[in-house]
């Protein structure tokens, strides 16, 4: 998923998996090393109803609102090394709406990077495990979205229908 800037444009060695993010249900977005939005898919066009053009190269901040997930997306850009699932981040869509999401951050690590120093720490003779792992280089972040607002006016809504039906039902 390396080098993503129009994923339609670029054909990917691991063949389905552009296909996999472009069609999936959930919206995702990769943002660079500096933060910046490089690829949404349909689904992120849909929930947030905003066009690729108008949000490719803005912030993440322009999306994510909440400066604790902002803290930890920084920091995961220099030392994610696993996916980190974060509950309830607020976010903003194109008609200023506010919604709940719940987001996954996973970090996406630049092999030839990696698999460059761990050659190195090979040569010297390197025997911790811990710098393999320390070695590896965000390259940029997949950001998965699950929108809670949406379920949570669902589950009231069911709520509320289930009571005027028992209240048809006792009549």
């Amino acid at each position: 998923l390396f080098g993503i800037k129009n994923l339609n444009k670029v054909k990917i060695e691991n063949g389905g998996t552009s296909f996999l993010v472009q069609e999936s249900s959930s919206p995702i977005i990769f943002i660079d090393r500096s933060t910046l939005i490089e690829f949404v898919n349909n689904a992120f066009i849909n929930t947030f109803g905003i066009e690729p053009n108008f949000i490719v190269g803005q912030p993440i901040s322009r999306i994510i609102e909440d400066e604790e997930v902002l803290f930890l997306i920084d920091t995961l850009k220099f030392f994610g090394t696993r996916q980190v699932p974060v509950k309830t981040a607020k976010c903003t869509k194109r008609n200023g709406n506010k919604a709940t999401f719940d987001i996954t951050i996973v970090p996406i690590v630049d092999k030839k990077s990696s698999d460059s120093k761990k050659l190195e720490n090979v040569k010297s003779d390197d025997k911790s495990k811990d710098s393999n792992s320390k070695s590896k280089i965000v390259h940029r972040l997949a950001i998965i979205f699950v929108d809670k607002t949406t379920k949570k006016n669902l589950k009231k809504r069911c709520i509320l229908v289930q009571k005027n039906n028992q209240k048809l039902i006792d009549l």
